[in-house]
């Protein structure tokens, strides 16, 4: 009884603390044909516990059954963890969907929650690491839900041309023959919707757009081939893409053993794109940084769609003022100042009101004094370094004025 509460103690607390970093989870999948639960995260994993994970669901009696399994990294892979091996309290081995031990089978025609909680998951743009939460449905081996698949969409690596064709999504489907995705589709491919969702400190607002073609692979049969009306996006950061197909239309046309719930609106393909555009520098550690884009959007109330701008400049440029007593000449202490103005800004056309975007302009400025004890003179404190400094912020909701002192101290 005790180790029972414990759990439920511990269930609670990490899932009232990861409910933040869930949001980064691109996608959950369970792939029934290698029993294995693999985990895709919107941007690169720095860190991860890979013991201990947590992986229960809910059975018909509402107790809470715990599946013990083996996490590893995804090889080839930078944001995605892997979950097998699944055994039960007596290490008895156990398949996610048909059972084993003391895990029963997936009744037929249903889908089985498996929440799970990965320990220590530290992220690029998270400060620190911590418990993350997502879940996953598992069908029953009868009447299971169609797959699809999507085709690593990554350019990382690519030197020279050609690049990625940004005009193609390759899907797999399972379930469902290609040719009945092309016959109800292809007449009209503005059915087939596709999401372009960006990180959250990417600036651009997230784009809807749908297909433009859809067709089997001439080389792969297999395959379908989706041509997007927009073609997927040159970003500096990781972001998801969602094929969202309507359902009716794919109802009856399943193969054996799979179903769609007749209360289904819609079939989606999840993944992540690494589209990042050749040459691209860090803005921040760039002196001078302009990048434009331009999109559309869907007003929430009217669904009407409107282009817009958004335009990103970063400069902060380095002006020395003086630098004397390079060398330490006749014993005095080498001395630097210099003076760094900025403007970093991220603005749209759209009209404050609707617009999604930050709109956020920041400008200011550094004068820094500089003192080093000289190559003749090794100190406990090599260098002292002072840093005054004003700032600006602004943007819809706040202003903000900022005067600081910063001291670094480098042995």
């Amino acid at each position: 009884m005790r180790s029972i509460c414990l759990f439920f103690a511990a269930v609670f607390f990490i899932s009232v603390f990861s409910s933040k970093a869930g949001a980064q989870v691109a996608s959950t999948v369970y792939r029934q044909g290698l029993n294995e639960i693999r985990v895709t995260f919107s941007e690169n994993i720095e860190a991860i516990t890979l013991t201990n994970t947590l992986l229960f669901f809910e059975d018909d009696t509402g107790k809470i059954v715990q599946v013990f399994c083996e996490a590893s990294r995804v090889p080839d892979s930078l944001n995605s963890v892997s979950l097998n091996r699944f055994r039960d309290a007596a290490a008895v081995p156990v398949n996610l969907a048909r059972g084993g031990g003391g895990v029963t089978e997936v009744p037929a025609g249903t889908n089985r929650t498996y929440n799970i909680v990965l320990k220590g998951v530290k992220l690029t743009r998270e400060p620190k690491a911590r418990p993350i939460q997502t879940s996953v449905d598992v069908n029953s081996t009868t009447k299971k839900l169609p797959i699809l698949t999507v085709t690593q969409i990554n350019n990382a690596g690519t030197a020279t041309l050609p690049y990625f064709n940004r005009r193609i999504i390759d899907i797999h489907p399972e379930g469902i023959d290609p040719k009945v995705f092309q016959d109800k589709f292809q007449g009209d491919p503005g059915k087939v919707k596709i999401l372009y969702k960006f990180s959250r400190d990417d600036p651009s607002p997230n784009v809807e757009t749908s297909a433009a073609s859809v067709k089997i692979d001439p080389k792969n049969t297999a395959d379908l081939l989706i041509e997007p009306k927009e073609k997927l996006p040159l970003r500096a950061k990781k972001y998801t893409v969602q094929i969202i197909f309507p359902a009716a239309p794919l109802q009856g046309t399943m193969g054996a053993g799979f179903s769609i719930p007749a209360d289904a609106e819609s079939l989606t393909a999840t993944t992540v794109a690494e589209l990042a555009p050749p040459g691209q520098t860090d803005r921040a550690k760039t002196e001078f940084f302009v990048e434009t884009t331009f999109t559309s959007t869907v007003n929430a109330k009217s669904h009407a769609r409107s282009k817009v701008g958004i335009f990103g400049v970063h400069w902060k440029p380095t002006l020395p003022l003086l630098t004397y007593n390079v060398f330490g000449e006749k014993g005095d202490k080498p001395v630097w100042m210099a003076f760094r103005p900025l403007l970093e800004a991220d603005v749209d056309t759209q009209s404050p009101k609707v617009s999604k975007s930050p709109n956020r302009v920041q400008f200011g400025m550094d004068y820094e004094l500089g003192r080093d004890a000289g190559l003749r003179n090794r100190a406990l404190i090599q260098q002292h370094v002072w840093i005054n400094g004003l700032r600006y912020d602004s943007d819809r909701d706040f202003k903000l004025q900022t005067i600081y002192w910063h001291t670094e101290y480098v042995p």
